[in-house]
């Protein structure tokens, strides 16, 4: 079962379950459901841009403390 698969089941079968916990202030949690509305989000608006599957994009993050 590849990634995607196990995320949409996960998504469908623990909606308002926690699926990340960020642990630096302030506290907050997003849930399946939540998730999945962000990649959906995030993919559209990427798609807006002219993106297509197979294009490569860049992301930049703070370090981590872990």
């Amino acid at each position: 079962m590849s990634f995607l698969n196990s995320f949409a089941t996960n998504v469908r079968l623990y909606p308002d379950k926690t699926a990340l916990a960020f642990i630096d202030p302030p506290l907050q949690s997003v849930t399946y459901v939540e998730l999945d509305e962000l990649v959906g989000r995030t993919a559209g608006y990427l798609q807006s841009l002219g993106l297509q599957p197979g294009d490569h994009v860049a992301l930049q993050l703070s370090n981590s403390k872990f």
